[in-house]
C-alpha cells in the first residue's frame, strides 16, 4: 500500500508541475504560481519565440579617427559567418553571436528608457559593447578615436523596410598602443 501511495503522491505532484508551468506562460496567470514558486525556480516560462519572435538582426558596425580628425566609413565590427545546413547539428559561434545580441537588446531597452548619456556609458550592456569594439577588432595605425553604431536589418522578412539605425555611441579615445 505504501508504494502505490507514493506512486499516487508522485503522479500528483508532476501534474500539478505541468498545470503550473503551463500557467506560467501566460503573463495574467503567474501571480497564481508565484504564490506556490515565487522565485519561479521551479515553473519555467518558454518565451524565446513568444510573444514575438526575433525577425530581424542587429548588426554592429564601427568607426575610426586618427589624429587628423580624419573618419573612415562605417564598417561591420562583427563578421557573421551566416547559416550553413551543418548548424543545426555543430554551431561553435552561436553562442558568440547570441550573446552580442543579448547585449545590444540590453542596450537598446537602456537607451529607450531616457536613461542619460552619462549614466548609459556606465551601464554593463554598454561596457561589453564598447570592449568589444575597442580591444578586440583590429584597427589602422593611427587610430586614436573609436565610434560604434547598432544597425537594425529586417532581413529577408521585408524587401521593402530599409535597414535603420537603433543606436549611436559617442567618440571614445583609444589608446594608440593597443593593437
Amino acid at each position: 500500500m505504501k508504494r502505490h501511495n507514493r506512486q499516487l503522491v508522485v503522479v500528483a505532484l508532476s501534474i500539478a508541475w505541468a498545470l503550473m508551468t503551463v500557467l506560467q506562460q501566460f503573463p495574467r496567470m503567474r501571480p497564481v504560481v508565484r504564490i506556490f514558486d515565487p522565485l519561479s525556480t521551479f515553473t519555467p516560462v518558454w518565451t524565446f519565440f513568444a510573444p514575438r519572435p526575433a525577425n530581424s538582426d542587429f548588426y554592429l558596425l564601427k568607426r575610426e579617427k586618427d589624429d587628423d580628425d580624419t573618419e573612415t566609413v562605417w564598417t561591420s565590427a562583427v563578421q557573421y559567418q551566416g547559416f550553413r545546413w551543418w548548424h543545426c547539428l555543430y554551431n561553435p559561434g552561436q553562442r558568440a553571436e547570441k550573446a552580442l545580441f543579448d547585449t545590444c537588446q540590453e542596450l537598446l531597452i537602456t537607451a529607450q528608457l531616457g536613461t542619460s548619456l552619462s549614466t548609459l556609458q556606465s551601464v554593463p550592456s554598454y561596457l561589453a559593447v564598447l570592449n568589444l569594439v575597442s580591444n578586440h577588432l583590429s584597427y589602422t595605425r593611427g587610430t586614436t578615436q573609436i565610434q560604434f553604431m547598432i544597425v537594425l536589418d529586417p532581413g529577408h522578412s521585408s524587401d521593402d523596410v530599409k535597414p535603420r539605425v537603433l543606436f549611436t555611441s559617442q567618440w571614445h579615445r583609444r589608446d594608440c598602443d593597443a593593437p
